[in-house]
């Protein structure tokens, strides 16, 4: 049990809320880029005549289903990367100010 001693437990619990976070950005930034999709790409249906009736580009389901979780998933993950490695550059910065304070 001297693995889990007060220091390491802080150490495990930030490495999991930075985790936590760093994903929580991802998949919201790859919601709204379903809704961005969306916005630009439609389904063709009944509704819209199959494409005849509509000012958007028009696309099967299973084009549509893919188009929209391969952006998704592009998105979403190159933004919770860029968010990793911003935090991780600031917590290092971080680090090093409070070891230039505290000798």
């Amino acid at each position: 049990m001297k693995y889990f001693n007060k220091k390491n437990r802080i150490k495990i619990q930030n490495i999991f809320m930075h985790e936590a976070f760093v994903s929580g950005i991802g998949w919201f930034t790859g919601l709204l880029s379903v809704q961005f999709v969306a916005s630009i790409f439609e389904k063709s249906s009944v509704w819209n005549l199959w494409g005849y009736w509509s000012d958007k580009m028009v696309f099967e389901e299973r084009t549509f289903n893919i188009i929209e979780w391969l952006i998704s998933a592009i998105i979403g993950f190159t933004v919770m990367s860029l968010v990793k490695l911003i935090i991780s550059k600031s917590i290092v910065k971080y680090n090093e100010y409070k070891s230039i304070q505290n000798p």
